[in-house]
């Protein structure tokens, strides 16, 4: 079965034939594949687009639908409670009302809604005549100022009035809405008004779990504009009149409907959906922020647009390389037939050396981009063996090669450096094929073409060290420093010399990212490292970062006296640098905990390397256990090493005092 490869060599043949495959062809059939790419692309994305928010279209109306059903529900059962009141009242009078009456309007309709907080009976003057409540004011409260009481008195018709929001005067404050309706005497006269009242805690409480998006909004407006009630809550907003704001005069207009417009509240474009509840005079806005809608779909919009740029410009490079692979082959197949004055004409415009070696490696040929690369003429090279440009520890490399082309090997590459006159080092990429005698068609030579390689090799070295580096404080690794304790615990064995540990880590930081954010947390870390470097002078000396806050400095030949100073030194410096730390008490700034230790390797002896590290743990475990920042030098490297005892009552004495230095530095 044909690879990938196949394929597309195969389709640019089809779509290019040899006498059309001119450099302007292949940009302008690559740029209509990548045009065509690009084009299906976006028109899913701009469908996907669509989809969105017709998702959002139905979800916005749907959820609509559902307030305006459930309201109209709760509402209309209210509108019952009052009729049931003015009803008991036309039969037998405010003067027969009595607790047993109240409890039973309780019991019937009051804990029947889920809304409702209290059903209130006032008369003609707006003095309260009964609370289902059964909490009477101490004073007489009048609540004749009211605009549900000043609607009924002034008319008979009004029927269910839909109040302004206000604060309760017998319900501490609370934010509230009244529904009331007119009593009336025998002859049509005032007789007062039955009011249901809706706590607005209650009511925003059943609208918290809307997912409408971090910019969407649900408003309950009474029909001339006014805010009732609003989610995110707001008291600020609480009867605002925003009748005269567009998306609401849009709502006015129709029982129901859908339209985007700018909020009057905080100026975001919303999509609204409007449904006017059943026979009240409450209407239910639904808003979703635009950008909201948008959110996810621009997400996979710029995921799905990064990964198509991404495989467009590697379909790109693919046919340039394709094409240039294709004019290579034919260079190729041309200078297979040329003649010696054309091989001389190609060699001589590359810009890779090309050379003609004899069986014994000396130069026949070489190409002018020589002196370019080697800083020496053609002519000079001539005559000279192409071993003599090698640098001597490159040598063998570039023998051993040359001896499989003499031994019957036909193509041979090899990486090897040469020294320029300059004294510029210089790295060669070379590949050899062997020339064969036609008579006998034994090797007689050697055609070589070699291309300067230095930049590469200098990008290949800085990954490699970037892979053994720590990338936040550019310390030494986790893994460097593995490599290097062991090497470093061969040499003082094979040596007899000491070898010391420090492993310190940073006091209470985890309460520092609590306190100050993550961020601020890799800053400390890069100020730490930089602290201990400064510190920390030897060449020989390594400091890596060992994880999380801990950083481990290894100490070739220092004895245990000589660790103790340096690892003072290093506490010092860390300490100096006068990071704020609020949490790290009683110091107030960053500091850190160091523990040493020092092993004496010897031959034979089953004392191993992380037997250092345990000693330097347990060091630092009780450099903690001392009131931190500070340096605790351990006496001895045992083969397998123990933590250090703790008391029974000091792991809660030491969780009481970090508990105590969180809360101080909160308060």
């Amino acid at each position: 079965m044909p690879g990938p490869a196949s394929i597309v060599a195969g389709a640019v043949n089809f779509l290019m034939p040899s006498r059309r495959r001119t450099t302007g062809y292949s940009v302008l059939l690559g740029f209509l594949l990548a045009a065509g790419v690009l084009t299906v692309v976006s028109l899913a994305l701009l469908d996907a687009r669509r989809d969105a928010w017709e998702r959002a279209s139905d979800a916005s109306a749907n959820l609509a639908r559902a307030l305006e059903r459930d309201l109209s529900s709760e509402i209309k059962s209210i509108d019952l409670s009052l009729q049931a009141v003015i009803d008991t009242m036309t039969q037998v009078g405010a003067e027969q009302i009595t607790a047993e009456f109240r409890r039973a309007i309780v019991l019937r309709h009051v804990d029947a809604a889920r809304y409702l907080d209290a059903v209130l009976l006032l008369d003609e003057t707006g003095e309260i005549v009964f609370d289902t409540r059964e909490r009477m004011p101490e004073t007489p409260v009048n609540l004749a100022d009211r605009d549900y009481f000043a609607a009924h008195r002034k008319r008979a018709d009004y029927g269910l009035f839909v109040s302004k929001p206000f604060r309760s005067r017998l319900a501490d404050g609370q934010w509230s809405i009244g529904f009331s309706r007119r009593l009336s005497q025998p002859d049509g006269s005032f007789a007062g008004v039955v009011l249901g009242v809706i706590r607005l805690g209650r009511l925003e409480a059943a609208f918290e779990g809307m997912q409408l998006g971090p910019g969407g909004a649900m408003t309950l407006f009474r029909q001339d504009g006014t805010i009732l009630a609003r989610t995110p809550a707001d008291e600020r907003q609480l009867g605002r009149d925003l009748s005269s704001a567009p998306a609401v005069r849009r709502a006015q207009q129709a029982d129901a409907g859908q339209f985007v417009a700018i909020s009057g509240i905080d100026a975001v474009e919303r999509l609204y959906t409007h449904r006017r509840l059943k026979d009240v005079p409450i209407f239910i806005n639904v808003a979703l922020a635009v950008d909201d809608v948008y959110a996810a779909w621009r997400r996979k919009a710029a995921a799905i647009g990064a990964v198509m740029l991404l495989l467009v410009g590697a379909m790109a490079v693919m046919f340039v390389r394709l094409q240039r692979e294709l004019v290579h082959r034919r260079a190729l197949e041309q200078a297979a037939r040329a003649s010696e004055a054309t091989f001389r004409l190609l060699a001589e415009n590359s810009s890779d050396i090309v050379s003609r070696l004899d069986s014994d490696g000396r130069r026949l040929y070489v190409s002018p981009a020589a002196e370019r690369v080697l800083g020496r003429p053609s002519a000079e090279l001539i005559g000279r063996s192409a071993l003599d440009d090698a640098v001597p520890e490159d040598l063998p490399v570039v023998q051993e090669v040359m001896a499989r082309l003499r031994a019957g090997e036909r193509e041979v590459r090899v990486e090897y450096r040469v020294l320029r006159p300059d004294g510029e080092m210089v790295w060669l990429e070379a590949s050899a094929r062997a020339t064969l005698d036609p008579r006998t068609g034994e090797p007689d030579g050697v055609v070589a073409v070699a291309r300067d390689v230095t930049e590469r090799k200098s990008l290949e070295n800085k990954l490699a060290s970037l892979a053994r580096t720590d990338g936040l404080t550019g310390l030494a690794n986790r893994r460097t420093f593995d490599e290097a304790l062991a090497a470093e615990w061969r040499r003082a064995r094979r040596d007899e010399a000491p070898l010391s540990l420090l492993l310190l880590d940073i006091d209470r930081f985890k309460l520092f990212n609590d306190t100050y954010g993550h961020p601020a947390g890799d800053e400390c870390l890069k100020a730490v490292a930089k602290a201990i470097t400064a510190a920390v002078h030897r060449p020989a000396d390594l400091i890596a970062r060992y994880g999380g806050e801990e950083i481990v400095v290894l100490l070739p030949g220092i004895p245990s006296d000589g660790a103790a100073v340096v690892a003072e030194r290093v506490r010092a410096a860390i300490e100096a640098v006068g990071l704020a730390h609020s949490a790290n008490l009683p110091f107030g700034v960053v500091t850190a905990s160091v523990g040493a230790a020092t092993a004496l390797p010897v031959a034979g002896s089953d004392l191993a390397a992380g037997a250092l590290v345990a000693a330097a743990d347990a060091a630092l475990y009780s450099a903690k256990h001392s009131g931190r920042n500070c340096v605790t030098v351990a006496t001895s490297v045992p083969p397998l090493a123990t933590p250090l005892p703790l008391p029974a009552d000091e792991g809660a004495r030491l969780a009481a005092r970090d508990a105590a230095a969180t809360t101080d530095s909160r308060n």
